[in-house]
């Protein structure tokens, strides 16, 4: 009699049936074996994958302070993975400040939408966010902070809002992938090395 082993793969059964050690068949039955344990792991893996992809991060993943009716978001962790969508309000207060480095090393977000509540960026806020390829700034912000976006390797352009008028040292230094910088009219102030190895820039 030829024993039968069973693989559990997400709530789905599959039987797999067992190798025979006869003189007749038996070889191709071991590789045939294998090669249907190895399927199955590749689906697996991927199906894991994809799940992991299709993650969005959310109010979970956010940490934050609440003085004198507003909130500042203060930091986030650093396993958060994917879309974030920062809300108007939190628990009925208006978000309006994103607190120094409160992003950084979140290097699994690659895109980040800031309410138009906000109206205050801190210094480092994003930094290290190697994987950011988009962020939307509303035009309620008025300055860019140093060292922002430093090292956020992934972006490759960015539209500062009409409302911004200064921008803060190193805020884009090392962005390796920025090809492209809108800056508004109203901008009377650049900090020094705010655009240091960025490599990729053109315009």
């Amino acid at each position: 009699m030829r024993p039968t082993y069973t693989v559990q793969v997400t709530g789905i059964r599959c039987g797999v049936e067992g190798t025979r050690y006869g003189w007749h068949g038996s070889r191709f039955k071991v590789v045939a074996n294998q090669q249907l344990m190895k399927l199955v792991s590749r689906i697996f893996l991927a199906s894991l994958f994809c799940c992991l992809s299709l993650y969005a991060a959310d109010l979970s993943d956010l940490t934050w302070t609440t003085t004198n009716g507003e909130v500042t978001i203060t930091d986030c962790d650093e396993g958060a993975t994917g879309e974030l969508v920062i809300p108007n309000t939190i628990e009925g207060n208006p978000v309006t400040s994103i607190g120094s480095s409160a992003f950084l090393r979140c290097t699994s977000l690659t895109s980040i939408t800031l309410p138009d509540s906000v109206t205050s960026i801190g210094d480092g806020a994003f930094r290290d966010c190697t994987s950011l390829t988009s962020i939307t700034i509303p035009d309620s912000v008025t300055s860019i902070g140093s060292s922002t976006f430093s090292r956020c390797a992934s972006l490759t352009s960015i539209t500062l809002p009409d409302g911004v008028t200064s921008i803060g040292d190193f805020a884009f230094r090392n962005c390796s992938s920025l090809t492209s910088i809108t800056l508004p009219d109203g901008v009377t102030s650049i900090g020094p090395s705010t655009f240091d190895f960025c490599s990729s820039l053109t315009r």
